[in-house]
């Protein structure tokens, strides 16, 4: 029901999680993690707590938590976030999530100490050159294949 991988130079996550249906606490806090699959927590309808801070995320993939109906925490502070187009979906899912997202303050110098959600209600996107339809696909994301064989990937 908990798994604790704190603290294990973890880099990249993909679907290793996806057999433990009855995962309900998830921390992953203070590794280097910078890539996360889209698929990386597909089937895990009972998880409730995702501790993800403490890593290298600059983003994450736009439906990373689309399968996580009983997801009321996801702990996110202390990662460099880019407050770019790559994150242009998160407000929205924030709007129909019905938990609690802590922590996810920009890295750049032009908006430290502002939060990504300020960021976009503001409409201080950085590097937007691509209509917002478009710039809130994954683009950029690594596939499963890309990320198998990389140390310290999970």
């Amino acid at each position: 029901k908990t798994m604790h991988l704190e603290a294990n130079r973890i880099s990249r996550i993909n679907c290793s999680f996806n057999s433990l249906l009855n995962l309900r606490k998830l921390y992953l806090n203070n590794n280097h993690i910078s890539s996360i699959s889209h698929t990386a927590f597909s089937g895990l309808e009972k998880l409730q707590f995702l501790h993800l801070n403490k890593n290298r995320l600059s983003s994450l993939p736009k439906h990373l938590f689309a399968e996580l109906p009983k997801l009321k925490y996801v702990f996110l502070s202390h990662n460099p976030w880019s407050c770019d187009c790559k994150m242009l979906w998160f407000p929205t899912w924030m709007a129909t999530y019905k938990g609690a997202v802590e922590g996810m303050q920009c890295a750049f110098t032009g908006l430290h100490n502002q939060t990504l959600l300020d960021v976009f209600t503001h409409g201080e996107l950085i590097g937007c050159s691509v209509p917002p339809g478009l710039a809130s696909a994954d683009k950029c994301e690594e596939t499963d294949a890309n990320t198998a064989a990389m140390p310290h990937a999970i």
